[in-house]
């Protein structure tokens, strides 16, 4: 927890400058700052979504409804108006430089986000999300975290003897 670190507790409100260093330290692109506040109209947020790299803010946050998650939802739906979409990502998946603690291999690497990204595109829909992750692991078989999608994917299928034998 990298509140802990810092010496903050967790509910304990912080200044833009510290958040900004936890962010760093967390390797985020972004964090939120924001107050909450319960009032007669129900629960309400303002804040801003700032850039972790120089601690600009890029997105004002507003939000109000009657019950938290409504809440959270719509402050989950701005955030996503201001991030570009997975599909943008994906030719910005395979040139991170922590990529090679996955695999070397690149194209095996290419078929992984892939299947990242379709997953989070259409999470019910696995039949579309194993075939990216049976590329990644044949294309590299010693890639574990490839395996592990690879079986993870395939017992949300219904086939756990297959995904126990990856």
């Amino acid at each position: 927890n990298y509140y802990d670190r810092f010496g903050v507790e967790q509910f304990t409100p912080i200044n833009v400058a510290t958040q900004r260093k936890i962010a760093q330290r967390a390797r985020t692109d972004y964090f939120i700052s924001a107050k909450y506040d319960v009032s007669e109209n129900g629960h309400e947020v303002s804040g801003s979504l700032y850039r972790a790299k120089d601690g600009k803010s890029v997105r004002e946050l507003a939000v109000q409804a009657e019950d938290i998650y409504a809440v959270v939802d719509r402050l989950k739906e701005q955030i996503d108006e201001y991030l570009p979409p997975l599909g943008d990502l994906e030719s910005a998946a395979t040139n991170l430089p922590s990529a090679a603690l996955i695999t070397d291999n690149l194209a095996a690497l290419e078929a992984y986000a892939k299947g990242l990204i379709q997953f989070n595109k259409t999470p019910s829909q696995l039949d579309r999300v194993v075939p990216y992750y049976r590329e990644s692991f044949r294309i590299d078989p010693t890639c574990g975290t490839c395996a592990y999608g690879f079986a993870d994917k395939l017992y949300g299928q219904g086939k756990p003897d297959s995904a126990t034998t990856l």
